[in-house]
C-alpha cells in the first residue's frame, strides 16, 4: 500500500472524527442520548452513558466543550491530510500530522480514564473517537515507515473529492434523519437560528461569553399568551408572592441540561424579589423517560412538597425509586399511600394535562420556555438579562 492510499484513508478517518463529534455536539443539545433516541442508551459501565459524562465537571477545556475541542481537531487534522494528499513530498506538514495526532492521542487516554475513574460512566461515542484517534495515529506512523511515494496528484484528488462527499452526504443524513433538523416549523430563519444558539451554546461555553452574543429579550415576534392564567388555577403550586406584580411561567423538562442550568436563576430572582415575583414551574415529560419524575411531582402536591420533589430532582443526576422512597422516608410520608396516589388515574390524567397545555393549547416547540406576565423570553437566559426583564416588568 502506498503512502497516498494510506493519506486517503486518513483524510476519510479525519472527516468520520468531523462527523462524529458533530453528532455528539448536536444530539446533547437536543438532550438525546447517543444515539437520537428519546430512551437513554446503556453504555459500558452500569450507570453511565454520553448525558452523564458530557454534563459532568470534566466536560469542558478552557470554558469550551470537548465536543467543540474534539470537532476542531478532526478539522485541523482533515486539512493537513488533505494538503499532505495534495502536494507532493510535504515533510513539514507531516511532522506537524504526528505531533498533532500524537497530542490528540495522549488527551484521549486522559479522558478516558476520567470517564472510567472519576465520572464512572463511558460515553460509547466518545470512545468511538478514542478509536478514531489510535487508528490515526497507528496508519500515521505506519506512512511513515514507507519509502515508497506515489508520483503524481490526480487519483488523489479524486480520492479526497470522493470521500469529501461522502462524508457530506453522512452529515446531511445525520442532521436531517437523526436530530430531524428542520423538521419543526418555526416563525423565521433568524428567530429559530438565534433561539438555537442561544439555548444549546450555554452547554458548551462559559454564561460570560454569551452576554453579549444573544442576550434574553421579549420576544415581540411571538404573540403573547393573554389567557395563560387559565392554565395556572388557584390550586396549582406557586413560589414567591401570591399577589405579585411579575408573574413567571417556566415550562421545562426535568431531564433537559438546559433547564436544570436555569433552574438556580429562578431561584436567585426569587431572592432579589421576595415581594414582586410569583414563579409557576410547569414539568412536562417532553420524552418517556422523564414521566417518572413528573408523576412524582404532581403526585406530591397532594402532600404539599410539590416545589421540595422539584428541587430534589433537579439536585439528583439520577432520580430512581429509591431515590424517591428515601425521600418520602425523610418528609415523613407514607410510602404506600403515595405509590398507590402516584399509579393512580388522577394522576395520569394531571400528566396528561401538562403535555396538553404544552403542545396542544400554547403550541410550545422546546424546553425551557419562559414567559413573562404572559410574553415569550427568548435569547440566553441569565440572570443580569432576566434581572433586567423583570426591573422592565415592574415599571
Amino acid at each position: 500500500m502506498g503512502r497516498n492510499r494510506i493519506n486517503g484513508i486518513l483524510y476519510l478517518l479525519s472527516l468520520l472524527g468531523i462527523v462524529l463529534t458533530l453528532h455528539i455536539w448536536f444530539q446533547y443539545a437536543q438532550e438525546g442520548d447517543c444515539w437520537g433516541h428519546a430512551e437513554a442508551t446503556p453504555s459500558l459501565l452500569p450507570s453511565g452513558g454520553c448525558t452523564e459524562v458530557l454534563q459532568s465537571e470534566y466536560s469542558k477545556l478552557w470554558g469550551m466543550a470537548l465536543p467543540i475541542w474534539g470537532f476542531t481537531f478532526y478539522a485541523v487534522s482533515a486539512l493537513l491530510n488533505l494538503a499532505i494528499l495534495l502536494y507532493e513530498n510535504p515533510k513539514r506538514l507531516r511532522q506537524l500530522r504526528l505531533g498533532l495526532i500524537t497530542a490528540m492521542l495522549i488527551f484521549s487516554l486522559y479522558l478516558i480514564s476520567i470517564q472510567v475513574f472519576k465520572v464512572q460512566s463511558l460515553c460509547t461515542l466518545c470512545t468511538g473517537s478514542f478509536v478514531l484517534v489510535a487508528l490515526l495515529f497507528s496508519f500515521t506512523l505506519w506512512e511513515r515507515r514507507l519509502k515508497r511515494l506515489q508520483s503524481g496528484t490526480s487519483s488523489a484528488r479524486s480520492t479526497a473529492a470522493i470521500f469529501s462527499l461522502a462524508a457530506l452526504l453522512l452529515l446531511l443524513g445525520d442532521l436531517f434523519f437523526v436530530h430531524k433538523v428542520g423538521i419543526a416549523p418555526s416563525a423565521s430563519f433568524e428567530k429559530s437560528f438565534r433561539e438555537a444558539f442561544a439555548k444549546n451554546l450555554p452547554l458548551y461555553i462559559e454564561d460570560s461569553w454569551l452576554e453579549h452574543f444573544a442576550p434574553c429579550s421579549i420576544d415581540t415576534k411571538t404573540q403573547p399568551v393573554t389567557d395563560w392564567k387559565t392554565y395556572f388555577p388557584q390550586s396549582y403550586p406557586y413560589l414567591g408572592r401570591e399577589d405579585a406584580e411579575v408573574i413567571i411561567a417556566k415550562f421545562y423538562d426535568p431531564n433537559c441540561p438546559h433547564c436544570r442550568k436555569s433552574y438556580p436563576l429562578i431561584l436567585r430572582l426569587l431572592e432579589k424579589f421576595p415581594s414582586q415575583l410569583k414563579v409557576y414551574l410547569f414539568p412536562v415529560p417532553i420524552w418517556k423517560k422523564s414521566e417518572f419524575q413528573v408523576t412524582a411531582i404532581l403526585a406530591s402536591n397532594q402532600w404539599r412538597k410539590f416545589y421540595e420533589m422539584i428541587d430534589l430532582q433537579m439536585n439528583q443526576k439520577a432520580f430512581t425509586l429509591e431515590t424517591l422512597k428515601e425521600a418520602l422516608i425523610r418528609w415523613d410520608i407514607d410510602t404506600v399511600a403515595f405509590m398507590a396516589h402516584l399509579d393512580s388515574a388522577e394522576i395520569n390524567l394531571a400528566v396528561q394535562r401538562q403535555k396538553r397545555i404544552y403542545s396542544d393549547a400554547l403550541n410550545l416547540k422546546s424546553v425551557p420556555t419562559l414567559l413573562i406576565n404572559g410574553a415569550f423570553v427568548r435569547g440566553h437566559f441569565s440572570e443580569k438579562c432576566l434581572t433586567r426583564l423583570v426591573d422592565d416588568a415592574l415599571k
